[in-house]
């Protein structure tokens, strides 16, 4: 039986989803799991340990604790859903840090097979696995359409208002004028500038949840179509692609990787090029075709009963990376502690950069709200 230290830079939904994935699959398998977030861990904690998961490793913390772990033999491995070695927004002590990680890992885990392609090659071993997220059949829901309204949702964070009313608000304005009666749109997390699209009550805007709570409410609302548009650039290329289908809502997504990798077109879900009149003809498709929305619904469903299991995961894990497993008890022992001033630098240093990046890319305005809807939602999305 292996001991399994699995480390979380911080409490997101992100992070609270792989967690929630893993601690599935570790109750199949022959694994005893422990869950610690990155300042949290200590001696015992990595001398417990036989083998170390450390999701998205992105901190002079974790390199820290990398090495450590690597100069007692331990195995040593690392998750990645997004591509953070070329990760713009980040101080480049960040990135620096998760190539380092990345070079002293045994094996790279990614639910993206762009990254886990790419990221093989930065390690001696170049050992990676894909690892979808699991979903148990019980959790898909089965839902209809209601027949007085469609209800749109989209679900992002607040960074992604910006490429939302690049690409759909321009067309809001004469979708609403033809189809007011028939279409309701929720956003949650992400609050786009639609002040001059009218039609307010068309629009709900949902803070920021936490985990818990986002799952408690996809359940309880009866959407049908969800929203994922994406830039086609280098970063987006390589984020996750399962976001809608098990709340049993269909998706409308940028026909762009990497949403290309799993979705056919008209056929599990509806693919989109990223113009205004491209998602103006999906909408009106949505609200004009609902039958066949439910069709591709009920096809992406099935797929995720088949592709997308827990026991698939778990077979994966069995065959790909067995030390999750077992590993030998690992008897050397471990002598580290924190440095706290290193730690207390890197935070300044990190803020102060995410804060000079976003009033470049996004100036003053968005940056501010930004900000404010960080600080909202502080308490709810921080231990």
């Amino acid at each position: 039986m292996s001991k399994v230290l699995i480390e979380l830079e911080k409490s997101d939904s992100t992070t609270e989803y792989i967690k929630a994935s893993f601690t599935l699959v570790f109750k199949e398998l022959d694994t005893t799991p422990r869950f610690k977030f990155l300042t949290d861990i200590n001696n015992e904690d990595l001398n417990w340990c036989d083998v170390y998961l450390a999701v998205r490793p992105f901190t002079p913390l974790s390199l820290r604790i990398a090495k450590a772990i690597k100069e007692t033999n331990r195995f040593y491995a690392v998750f990645y859903d997004d591509d953070l070695v070329n990760y713009k927004a980040a101080i480049f002590w960040r990135t620096v840090c998760a190539k380092k990680c990345i070079s002293l890992s045994d094996i790279v885990l990614s639910s993206n097979p762009l990254i886990a392609k790419e990221y093989a090659e930065l390690h001696d071993k170049k050992r990676s696995v894909v690892v979808d997220t699991p979903v148990c059949a019980e959790e898909i829901l089965i839902k209809r359409y209601r027949k007085e309204k469609i209800h749109f949702v989209y679900a992002a964070g607040s960074d992604h208002a910006a490429f939302f009313e690049k690409q759909v608000k321009p067309i809001l304005n004469d979708f609403f004028k033809l189809y007011s009666t028939k279409v309701h749109f929720t956003f949650i997390g992400v609050k786009p500038d639609l002040g001059d699209v009218g039609f307010d009550e068309n629009i709900t805007f949902i803070p920021l949840l936490s985990f818990d709570e986002y799952i408690k409410f996809m359940k309880e609302s009866n959407f049908n179509i969800g929203f994922a548009p994406l830039d086609n650039t280098y970063f987006a290329n390589r984020k996750y692609f399962n976001k809608y289908t098990k709340f049993g809502i269909l998706g409308m997504y940028s026909n762009t990787m990497p949403y290309t990798l799993i979705v056919k077109d008209k056929e599990n879900g509806i693919l989109v090029d990223n113009s205004s009149e491209a998602w103006y003809q999906a909408l009106c498709f949505c609200i004009e075709n609902v039958e066949l929305c439910q069709k591709y619904l009920k096809a992406a469903q099935l797929d995720l009963k088949e592709n997308f299991s827990v026991k698939k995961f778990r077979n994966t894990i069995k065959t790909m990376v067995p030390e999750f497993q077992y590993y030998p008890e690992v008897k050397e022992v471990i002598n580290w502690q924190q440095s706290r001033i290193q730690c207390y630098i890197f935070t300044l240093a990190d803020k102060l950069y995410k804060f000079i990046y976003s009033l470049k890319a996004r100036g003053i305005k968005q940056t501010f709200l930004i900000l404010k809807s960080y600080c909202q939602n502080y308490k709810k999305t921080e231990r």
